[in-house]
């Protein structure tokens, strides 16, 4: 009996420390609010993972389509960047954050060149 416990309890470590090894699956649709002093954004993501990689685009009203570069996943941690044109000018956003659960990712957003352009939002999953 002793031995079917033991037998037990290693499967059950094994299957958690792979888990804990594998990248969250992000794939698919999240919504963020963006509150600034610029006003309030919705922001639409759509995550493709594909190993470590992280690919997709990024929507907004104000600016339409971008794609996702440099996307990485690690674990629960995840980053990319965002190019895009806002009034003709050309933006970069870099994005870190944390894959708080299945259906919750807390970000970070950067805006490069602008002086105290650094967010924090959370995305939920669209259902």
């Amino acid at each position: 009996m002793t031995n079917v416990r033991l037998q037990i309890a290693t499967v059950v470590l094994v299957v958690a420390l792979t888990m804990r090894l594998t990248a969250a699956d992000i794939s698919g649709s999240w919504k963020s609010i963006v509150v600034s002093e610029i006003g309030k954004r919705e922001y639409l993501f759509t995550f493709i993972v594909e190993s470590s990689k992280l690919t997709g685009t990024i929507y907004r009203k104000q600016v339409g389509e971008s794609k996702i570069q440099n996307g990485r996943i690690e674990d629960d941690r995840i980053s990319f960047v965002e190019f895009g044109r806002f009034d003709g000018q050309p933006f970069k956003i870099y994005y870190s954050g944390t894959v708080k659960s299945h259906n919750e990712i807390a970000f970070t957003r950067t805006v490069v060149g602008m002086v105290g352009a650094t967010e924090q939002t959370v995305a939920t999953r669209i259902k």
